[in-house]
């Protein structure tokens, strides 16, 4: 801050797969993209939880698994926006 003084915030990482997984790509039509920003694109569009949005990435990806990282304690159930 301006001030000095550190002000804790809400930090989420998601990571597209585990440490000893691979993170794939896919051929579109039109180009190649990441499996997990498919998944992520598609699966943001409603409102979600944190719960609910890794439970639908992971049912995305069949062969990766996402991970998510927050430095503090947060609930995970309650609805978020970007």
């Amino acid at each position: 801050t301006k001030d000095g003084n550190d002000t804790p915030g809400q930090v989420f990482l998601i990571s597209s797969s585990q440490e000893d997984e691979l993170s794939y790509e896919y051929k579109t039509l039109t180009d190649n993209a990441g499996g997990f920003t498919l998944a992520y694109i598609e699966t943001i569009k409603k409102p979600q939880t944190w719960r609910t949005l890794m439970e639908h990435l992971t049912l995305k990806l069949d062969l990766q698994t996402p991970e998510l990282s927050t430095g503090q304690q947060e609930n995970i159930d309650e609805i978020f926006t970007i």
